[in-house]
Parts: C-alpha cells; structure tokens; sequence
C-alpha cells in the first residue's frame, strides 16, 4: 500500500484526465445499486469497530474500441482490501466487476482510493477511479446521580453504583450512550434484569445515533427489603451487546416523615427528598412543620438535627440532644425561610443519618414582571429594561407585559403612567384599576411602539413603585403604501376646474403628510399662470391620518380643485410623503398624474359692439390653446332698408396675433384674446335721404374664428 499523501497526489494529478473517462463505476451494496462518479466518493460504513463492510464495484467499459485493464489498486491503510486484481480486455460494453471490502480498525473516518489503470486499443494508459471513505460507529456509555450530575464513565463490563437508600425509597442514575464514531450507531434494544431494577424514559427502538449525538435513559432501583442487591442492563447495538452490572443497597427506616400544614392533609415524606418554601419577600418568613415519628418496635436515640445554611432557614424549637423517642412516639420540627436577599437558597436538613433538603426562594419584591416572547417568558428585573424589536417606521412593535404575585398574600396595584417619548409609546389592554392579584395570580398588558421617525426611542412604565425603562429603536420604512390620485381624466379641456382626492393602499399606524405640485409643460412656449389649484398656488398640502386611506385637505375636504389654464400642454401633478415628523417615506409607489390640454380650435365667449367717433367696433373674446389666430368671419344679416351686394367678410388675423402672443404682455393671459374689428358705415345719398345707424341697415352680425385646427362656433349679435 502506498502512503495516504500519494493518494491526494494522484487526485491533484488526475481531475482533467478522469473528466473524459469511458469507464465508469457501478457499486452495488446492500441490495442495492448505484452509480459513483470518476473523482467521487464511496462511503463504507463498517457495522462496527473491528467489523467488516464490503461492496461490489463493476467498472462498465463505455468505449468503442477494446481497452485492457492493465492494473487495479486501493490505495489506502491495511483497513481496505481489493477481492480481485484481475487485468481482462474489455469490449465495448463489458464490465468487469470485483469486491472492496473495509475493516474497520478505528471509529474515526479513513481515506482510500480506488485506480483502474487501463489503455484503449491505439491509445495511451489512462486511470479512472473515485475516493472511499471509510466510517464506523462506536457507542460509549456515561452515567451520573441525581447528588452530583457528574458524569463517570461506565464500560462494557463494568458496574453502576447506586447509592444506598431506605427500604420503598427510589434511587436512580441516568444513562448516556454517546455516539463517538464515524457512522451512524443503530441501538435495537435496552433491557434490564433483577426485580429490583428498571429502566425509565426509554425512548422508542430501534433508533439511530448520529456521529457526535447521545440519547439517555433512567435506571431505577426500588427496594423493598434490605440489603444488597444487582442486576444487569444491556445495550445491544453496534457490534457485541454492552453490558454492565447494576448494584445498589437498601437499609431499613427508622423514622418516618409527615409534613403538617396550619390546614389541610398531612403529606408523607421520604428522606432524600425535597421541601419548597413558599416565594418569601426578602426579610419575611415563612414555615413549615415536619413530623418525626419513631416506627420502629423498639426506642430510637435522635443524636441530632441540624442546617446546612442556618443564615436564611432557621430551626427555632428544638430540644435537648440526644433526644430518645419512645416506640410510637413523634417530634414535630418547625422550619423557618427568611430569606436575606432576593434568590433561590437550599439546605440540608439533617435528622440523625437522614437528611431532606429545604429549599426556597427569595424575592426582591412582591411581584413578577415578565416579556413573552416566541420563547416564552422573560423576566425583567425590577428597575429593569422592557425591550422592543426593531421596528421599521409604519409598523408596531408590541412587547406584551405578564404581572405574577409570586407570594402567599394578595397584593394591590393601585394606578399605573407611562411617562412618553414623542409619542411613541402606548398602553393597551390594562385591567382596571385598582388591581389586587391574589397569589400566583396574573394579569396581563401589552406596550406598543409605534414610531414616527427613525432613531431610539425611551420611556419609562410605572405601576405603583415598579418603574421599567422602555426602549425602543425605528427603522426607515420597509414596507411603503401606494398612493394614487384620482378624480380626472388623462385628457381635459381648457378652463375646467377638476376635483382631485388622495389616497393609499394601506392604513399606517401614524399620521402621514404630503404635498401635491403642479407643473405644467407648455405646448405654446409659455407658462400659463392660470394652471393652479383652487385653493391659489402650483402646492397644496394634504393629511391622511393615522388608521385611514384617504387624504384631507384645507378645510377638512377629501377634494382639491384643479384650474386647467387656456394653453394647450401637458400638467403634471407630483406627490411627496413623509410622516407627521417630516420622515420622508419616499420615492412614493405612484405614477405622476398627467393632464393633457390639447391645442383645439379656438372658443368664444362673448361678441360685442361699441362705437367711436362714428365707427363701430366688432369684438369678440375666447381663447386659443395653441396661442394663435387665422382668419375671422363675419356675416351681416340686412334688414332690407338698403340693397347691399355683400355681407359677409374675412379678416386675416395671423399677422396681428403672431404679434399679439409673442409679447411677454400676453403670457399672463394664456391662450385668452380680444378681437377688435372696426366696420364703417357709409351710405350714398341717393340711397337714402337721412342719416342711418347701422340698426337701421343691419338686423345682426355673425362671427367666428379659426386657426390651424378649426374654427370656432359662431356668436351672433342682435344689433341694436
């Protein structure tokens, strides 16, 4: 065999010819086949240290030509071992097949490598062969005792020894069966013999151990008569059974046991056993009182009864040592807690050869304080900190409160304050007050956080004299409502006036502010001053407050108006928001909304006549989006006092509204224009013998206006 840093030698040398192989490997183990790429890894796993695994691996020729197997290796520890080194020459689509086997000498996982060395016909030597590694499960057992927890290792073979305990006393030891191998241990069957002894939270078998995990179990011995007493327990898993002896030895009482309370029924005790003081208040007492009696036929001569801790349990009443109790006869011994300071606290009560241990614990105050959270209670310490997740901004966070009476008398809460930190914070869920918890009782609460800007944040809970910190930290929003503005169509009209309203997708938990802002791109090369709200201005500021969807605006109104101006373009209204304390949640998940005015053939409002100096002036008033005139028409109606030849006229109105819109005079009008057309009367004499006014001549005059792209309705005028 050639030495373990030959092997990776090899692989570093062989991954590009090994890529291209026409040999390839099929192992068939267990029942079962399956493929094992060039360059991979085989996994033996050995029933147990010392045992054997063995596979048959066919290497299946996938060339066209014939091809020799020149040599076959495993290179590797003595652990591996080939079952054949056969060299045939392969046709296309033979196989040629051999055993593996592996003997495992350690539990630790070993390497090997398997190489066919083969030529093709015409061709060069060549290898192909993949990895095995090499596994086995090892079980090795510890037990401990209940007196210490120490764990002490236990060998096949070897013995647990229990300690000695009185007649129907239990004794008991756990067992550890830890998985120290490389492969998974599969553990069958546990059993135990001897009348004595059993075996407790035995978990389901068959069950499997993985590398590096354990399982235990309890074995108990519960004597019923005195002396010694053994037996065996037995582990069949990997490899040969585990078996170890189990001894333990019983003694007969002398004394029995009662505890007696002020009211109620005496409970027995055994020695060994455990006593629970009530939760005591630092610097208060409690008691308890314990019944020896002597039942045994004869005298029984008490030497003794002393603490371990004699600073916080006392023994006030005891009598004079050696004490003789008569056959028959009981002592009743008083105990006392008083605790020193806040804490769990424990002694050994020791009566003669017997002992019982006290145990108790002493509170800092009269009431629990604790968070629930996914793992359960915690408890805050008291002047202790209320924690709070990280809450992103739009969100609460919620920290829910438990208040437990840990001792033995009511106690009364009388008023609670949450002293604030920007509002942050809130109470919710209180009991009514004032609160009296009886003992063990509890009531619950819950904190919420609900922040408006990012940063941390504090404030203090106070219930009576308990005061706790709150702290708290926001994030920037992760989650942003979608805001929509609705209320008008993508394409308007000029000089309309459109109601808007805001919206989100979503309630947030605090009050959200924003502004809407008007733009407006001209198709006219100029700005016209008249798109703006109603409310005056290109800004307008709304509120959605906290729990609702939509926005509000001055005066408390869902709506805003928007004034579409007289020029053809396009207006965009753009939305911003932030929260209440100027956090700006933002970019907002919405489309800018755009408007379109588009350039349309001019619109008359009103046609008038005026004179001056004896000539009259037509004029007519609208506007044109696209800020500019062609032609105006006008028709005169007779009234047939006169014979005219023609009545209707066009005026050419490009050259004087070119001029017209082109100065910056007419930006603040927009699209708006004044037409004046002056119309002169003249009638010859011999038409007529007295003057005439043109309500005389005419009855009405028609007019309309076009440009580019059309022209207007017409306005008529009754003449008078």
């Amino acid at each position: 065999m050639r030495a373990l840093h030959s092997i990776a030698l090899f692989l570093l040398a062989g991954v590009g010819s090994l890529s291209a192989q026409v040999i390839q490997f099929r192992v068939q183990s267990s029942g079962s086949v399956f493929a094992v790429p060039n360059a991979g890894t085989l996994t033996m796993a050995a029933p147990a240290r010392g045992q054997t695994a063995e596979v048959t691996v066919s290497a299946f020729y996938a060339g066209a030509k014939a091809a020799s197997i020149l040599k076959t290796e495993l290179l590797g520890t003595s652990d591996y071992a080939l079952g054949s080194t056969a060299t045939p020459t392969l046709q296309p689509t033979d196989i040629y097949s051999f055993p593996v086997r592996y003997t495992a000498s350690t539990a630790n996982a070993t390497q090997a490598l398997l190489v066919v060395t083969y030529r093709e016909t015409g061709g060069d030597i060549a290898t192909a062969g993949f990895g095995i590694s090499g596994t086995a499960p090892q079980v090795v057992a510890t037990y401990s005792l209940p007196s210490d927890n120490n764990a002490r290792t236990l060998a096949s073979g070897g013995q647990l020894a229990l300690p000695p305990v009185p007649v129907y006393t239990p004794a008991q030891a756990t067992v550890t069966l830890n998985n120290t191998g490389s492969a998974t241990a599969t553990i069958t069957g546990i059993t135990a013999s001897g009348s004595v002894f059993d075996l407790i939270n035995l978990p389901l078998l068959p069950l499997t151990i993985d590398p590096a995990r354990s399982i235990s179990f309890n074995v108990r011995f519960q004597p019923t008569d005195p002396g010694s007493l053994a037996g065996t327990v037995q582990v069949n898993g990997p490899g040969s059974p585990f078996v170890f002896a189990v001894t333990g030895s019983a003694y007969a009482a002398q004394l029995s046991y009662t505890l007696v309370p002020d009211t109620g029924t005496p409970t027995a005790v055994t020695a060994n056993s455990t006593l629970t003081f009530p939760s005591t208040l630092v610097g208060q007492q409690a008691s308890l009182r314990l019944r020896l009696a002597n039942q045994t036929p004869s005298s029984f001569t008490l030497s003794s009864i002393s603490l371990s801790d004699s600073t916080n349990f006392q023994l006030p009443t005891l009598p004079v040592f050696p004490l003789i109790l008569a056959s028959g006869a009981s002592l009743d011994v008083q105990a006392n807690f008083v605790p020193g300071k806040g804490g769990i606290f424990n002694s050994q009560l020791r009566i003669g050869n017997d002992s019982i241990l006290l145990t108790g614990a002493g509170l800092s105050s009269a009431l629990d304080f604790s968070v629930v959270g996914p793992q359960g209670e915690t408890l805050i310490a008291p002047g202790g900190t209320i924690p709070f997740p990280i809450t992103a901004v739009g969100t609460i966070g919620t920290a829910n409160v438990v208040i437990r009476n840990k001792t033995s008398a009511p106690v009364t809460l009388t008023a609670w304050s949450l002293a604030n930190d920007r509002s942050a914070f809130a109470v919710t869920g209180t009991p009514q007050f004032p609160l009296t918890l009886q003992p063990s009782q509890s009531a619950n609460f819950s904190v919420q956080f609900t922040p408006n800007t990012t940063g941390p944040f504090s404030g203090t809970v106070v219930f009576d004299t308990y005061s706790y910190t709150l702290v708290a930290s926001a994030t920037s929003p992760s989650s942003i409502p979608n805001l929509t503005i609705a209320g008008a169509p993508a394409s308007v009209t000029a000089l309309q006036q459109l109601p808007l309203s805001v919206s989100i997708d979503k309630v947030w938990p605090i009050d959200l502010v924003g502004d809407l802002t008007l733009s407006f791109d001209s198709g006219a090369f100029t700005i016209d001053p008249s798109v703006q709200f109603s409310t005056g201005g290109i800004k307008v500021s709304f509120k959605i407050p906290a729990g609702s969807l939509k926005a509000t605006f001055a005066n408390s109104s869902t709506l805003v108006r928007i004034q579409t101006g007289s020029v053809a373009g396009e207006i965009q209204v753009t939305p911003t928001l932030r929260t209440a304390s100027s956090l700006d949640v933002g970019p907002v998940s919405a489309s800018v909304l755009r408007l379109t005015v588009a350039p349309a053939a001019p619109t008359l409002f009103s046609i008038g006549l005026t004179t001056t100096g004896g000539v009259y002036l037509v004029q007519v008033t609208g506007i044109s989006t696209p800020r500019s005139l062609g032609h105006a028409h006008l028709k005169f109606a007779p009234t047939g006092k006169i014979p005219f030849g023609t009545t209707d006229f066009t005026v050419d109105l490009t050259a004087v509204s070119n001029a017209w819109f082109r100065t910056t005079t007419s930006n603040s009008y927009g699209g708006l224009f004044t037409v004046s057309i002056p119309v002169s009367l003249t009638i010859p004499t011999s038409l007529a013998t007295t003057a005439l006014t043109l309500a005389d001549v005419f009855k009405s005059i028609t007019m309309d206006v076009d440009n580019s792209l059309g022209v207007s309705a017409p306005l008529t005028l009754t003449v008078q």
